[in-house]
Formats: structure tokens, C-alpha cells, sequence
């Protein structure tokens, strides 16, 4: 099967798996990843991994998308009303989990390299199916902020955490690469967080501004997806991250645009 099949039978296929599940009243990105499931590699393979990997360009902007998603939660606002509760929950979540999973790794004799590097991949949480569903029933109210903040520190924190981990395996020589000093490997980790943030930061005034200039549903994602590729475009040539760089995007645009709303409901 072809790129282009591919994507029209993952696009068909996701859209009538939504509608059935809802008969269930079951989520609809239950039906999207039910779906994913049996059309791929592992059950029916009709979409194969020579497929999986020519389409990764759209992985990536999906990537990209939901990390802006999570990043508009960013909301100063919304922070000065349930930050104790949110730090206070997300440290605690984050953290169990980490632990949780590195030690139980640790006990079926893994290295200790892919124990933490494995427990530091389970604090994510389900960004992407988590706001989907929360959309998809208008859910609002004290619990609905509270989870959203979770998601949103939880995010940034296991970004952090990724790359602080990664750089210390990096200097130890257990990810295969030797001769980097602590001043190169500290430069990296500061270098993708802050150059990261500070792109994702200008080409979200970039946005914020731009956007009041629109009033069409399409432009508004043209735009925005031209400034996401922007930002992913800029980032692999900067050596930086391009998740990072998404999430200090669509923070920077839910604080700075008088469109927050629809740009973020893209």
C-alpha cells in the first residue's frame, strides 16, 4: 500500500471507528486507537512499517500539535488559582511512577541505564487521549483545571527530567557515546531547554500577533501549522528540541494572544 492509501485508509477508517464507539459510549479516540491496533503491523498489517516510517513527517506534526495542546494549559491565570494542588499532585504522580517503574525494571535484572531510562518514559501521562476525551464532553469545572495543570507540569517535568537523565547516561559512556566532558553535556541540556523555550517564545509572539489578522477557520490552521513546522524546521537545524520548542509555543500563545481559545481548538 501506498503513502497516500495509507493515509486515507487511516483517516476513513479512524473517522467510522469514532462513530460506532459511540453507540458504546465509549470515547471516540478509543475507536482511533482500537483502530490503529488492528490496521497496523501487529494484527492485520495493512498498514506496514515501511509505511509507519515513510509517513513520519506526519507523526511529527501530530507530535508537534499535541504539544502545543499542552502547552496552552499554561495559563498564568489559571496557575495563580490551583498551583499548590497541581505541584503537590504532579510531584507526587511523577515521582511514584518513577520510582515505581526503575525499581521494578531493576528486579527482572535489567542494567540500571534502561531501568531509569524506562522509568523516566512512564512519568508522561496520556496528554493527547486525555484532552481529547475532555473536549470531546465539554468537561469543565475545579477537577477538569486541576487535571489539565497535572498534564501540563507532568509534560514539562518529564522533558527535564528526559534530557537531564539522557545526559548523565551520555557522560557515564552507557549510551555508546564516550569523549563528551561535563561542560559539553551541561551546555546541551541547557542549551535545549532554554534555546528551546526562547525559539518556541519568539515564534509564538509571532503567532499571537499574526493571528489577529485572521478570521477563517483555514487560515487560522494554515497558520498555525506553518508556524509549527517553522519551529520543528528551526529546531533540528539549531540542535534543539523540538518538543520543548512546541510547548513553549502554545504557552507563549495562551498568554499572549487575544485568540487563545481557537487557536488552541485548532
Amino acid at each position: 500500500m501506498n503513502e497516500l492509501s495509507s493515509v486515507a485508509l487511516i483517516l476513513l477508517l479512524s473517522l467510522m471507528a469514532g462513530h460506532l464507539v459511540k453507540f458504546l459510549k465509549i470515547p471516540e479516540v478509543t475507536g482511533y486507537i482500537l483502530t490503529g491496533i488492528v490496521v497496523g503491523p501487529s494484527v492485520l498489517g495493512w498498514i506496514n512499517e515501511q509505511n509507519l516510517t515513510s509517513l513520519s513527517v506526519f507523526s511529527e506534526i501530530a507530535l508537534a500539535l499535541i504539544l502545543f495542546s499542552i502547552g496552552s494549559i499554561f495559563e498564568f491565570r489559571r496557575f495563580r488559582e490551583i498551583r499548590a494542588a497541581v505541584i503537590r499532585v504532579t510531584l507526587t504522580e511523577s515521582l511514584s511512577v518513577l520510582v515505581l517503574v526503575t525499581l521494578s525494571t531493576l528486579l527482572t535484572r535489567q542494567p540500571w541505564h534502561v531501568a531509569l531510562l524506562l522509568g523516566v518514559i512512564a512519568m508522561e501521562t496520556g496528554a493527547a487521549s486525555t484532552l481529547m476525551v475532555m473536549r470531546e464532553y465539554n468537561a469543565s469545572g475545579p477537577f477538569t483545571q486541576t487535571l489539565t495543570g497535572v498534564i501540563a507540569i507532568n509534560n514539562l517535568l518529564c522533558l527535564g527530567t528526559f534530557l537531564l537523565v539522557t545526559a548523565i547516561l551520555q557522560l557515564s559512556g552507557t549510551l555508546g557515546v564516550s569523549g563528551s566532558s561535563l561542560y559539553e553535556i551541561l551546555y546541551l541540556v541547557i542549551w535545549q531547554l532554554l534555546g528551546s523555550a526562547a525559539l518556541g517564545y519568539l515564534v509564538g509572539l509571532l503567532l499571537a500577533a499574526w493571528a489577529t489578522k485572521v478570521v477563517e477557520h483555514g487560515e487560522t490552521l494554515i497558520l498555525l501549522i506553518g508556524c509549527l513546522l517553522l519551529c520543528a524546521g528551526l529546531a533540528s537545524v539549531l540542535n534543539l528540541s523540538t518538543l520543548v520548542v512546541s510547548l513553549a509555543l502554545g504557552a507563549t500563545v495562551a498568554n499572549f494572544s487575544a485568540n487563545t481559545g481557537r487557536l488552541s481548538q485548532v
